[in-house]
């Protein structure tokens, strides 16, 4: 078992594939899902305490779907080791609200993840608006993929910029913008450090390419609203626990990355 407090706030108990045309029809195949145990194996290594494990339906753009099904059976085999983020397809309209009540109401996750690049809308969209409702009515946080995110996709719609709107109009929505929204880091940033309610996560990058102007504003002003995310399986626990452990940063900001922040956005 872990001896740390470390959560992990992005995860993915599969694998995809995709073809190489960049038809928004194109099929992802789900190449792997795996029982949990490697992920477990590395949480342990690592000392993670607790990770998130994220749904993602694809079905209108990319014909997959992780279902929330799929999540909760996880985390109810590892209750104690897997927090579950549900996944709704925003194109679904009314079939996507009524999906978030019962993933919230029955399923009992904890948390929505959204992909605009793959899923393709804007996040400012007042179409989208009534999710945004739902997840701020019963407080749980939303995780978007932001920026390049190294799938074949548009990534107009990741331009994190287009979550000021969000934040805007729902202060209480406690928003996670993942990958800090590279390249548009500083737009990213300039949302964190304004907003009550934006938080970041620096899953997807190894720790040792970071960005130092990134590091200065984690290690200071943004040190509260930033979290540890590896994007498993795409970097191991460990090599980004270690890694991260190497930048220098305070040990304060080492702490509240790598779990309290987390803690504190879920309440637990």
């Amino acid at each position: 078992m872990p001896s740390e407090r470390y959560i992990d706030c992005h995860t993915h108990p599969y694998e995809l594939n995709v073809e190489e045309s960049s038809s928004s029809t194109d099929a992802f195949e789900k190449v792997a899902q795996a029982d949990c145990d490697n992920l477990l194996d590395g949480m342990d290594e690592a000392g993670v305490e607790k990770s998130i494990i994220l749904g993602l339906d694809l079905e209108t753009t990319r014909n997959f779907k992780f279902g929330n099904d799929d999540v909760k059976s996880i985390v109810d085999r590892y209750p104690d080791r897997f927090i579950g983020f549900c996944s709704v397809d925003p194109h679904k309209g009314i079939l996507a609200i009524a999906e978030l009540q019962r993933s919230i109401e029955e399923l009992k996750l904890s948390g929505l993840k959204l992909h605009p690049i793959l899923q393709e809308f804007y996040p400012n969209s007042k179409e989208i608006y009534p999710i945004y409702r739902i997840a701020r009515d019963y407080a749980i946080p939303i995780l978007f993929d932001s920026g390049q995110t190294f799938v074949k996709g548009y990534i107009k719609y990741g331009n994190p910029i287009l979550l000021d709107d969000v934040a805007v109009d729902f202060p209480d929505l406690k928003i996670i913008i993942a990958h800090f929204g590279w390249p548009w880091m500083h737009e990213c940033i300039s949302l964190a450090w304004t907003h009550k309610n934006v938080y970041i996560d620096l899953a997807g990058w190894s720790p040792k390419y970071l960005p130092q102007s990134l590091l200065k504003y984690i290690n200071s002003l943004l040190s509260k609203k930033t979290l540890f995310g590896t994007d498993y399986p795409f970097i191991s626990q460990k090599r980004w626990i270690k890694e991260f452990k190497e930048l220098g940063l305070k040990e304060e900001t080492e702490a509240l990355i790598l779990g309290e922040n987390a803690r504190n956005i879920l309440e637990i």
